[in-house]
C-alpha cells in the first residue's frame, strides 16, 4: 500500500503493551506479520483474528507520510519521499 500506492501510515504500539518501542518495531520473534485489510472487512478480519494475538496497530492514510507513536509518543513522522529515497539509495550501486 505504502511505496506502490503512495499511501501513508499512522500506527501507534500501545496495543503491543510493550514497554520498549524498539522491541515493538524490531523484534525478529516468530509468526510476526503485517496485514492490510480494507476498512469494509477490517471488522470482519478483527473478528476472525480474535484471540489469536492479533492487534489492529493503525490506518492506511491518503497523506504521504509514515508515523509511528510509540511509548513517548511520536517517534517515527517521515515522508513516504524519504523512506523511499533511503530504502533505494543502497540499491543504486
Amino acid at each position: 500500500s505504502s511505496f506502490a500506492g503512495g499511501f501513508g501510515m499512522t500506527l501507534d504500539l500501545a496495543p503491543l503493551k510493550l514497554n520498549n518501542d524498539r522491541v515493538a518495531l524490531f523484534s525478529e520473534s516468530q509468526s510476526r506479520f503485517v496485514a492490510t485489510v480494507s476498512t469494509e472487512h477490517a471488522a470482519a478480519f478483527e473478528a476472525l483474528m480474535n484471540g489469536t494475538g492479533c492487534y489492529r496497530l493503525g490506518d492506511v492514510t491518503e497523506e504521504p507520510q509514515f508515523v509511528v507513536t510509540g511509548t513517548t509518543g511520536t517517534i517515527i513522522n517521515v515522508s513516504l519521499t524519504e523512506l523511499k529515497a533511503a530504502w533505494q539509495e543502497p540499491l543504486n550501486y
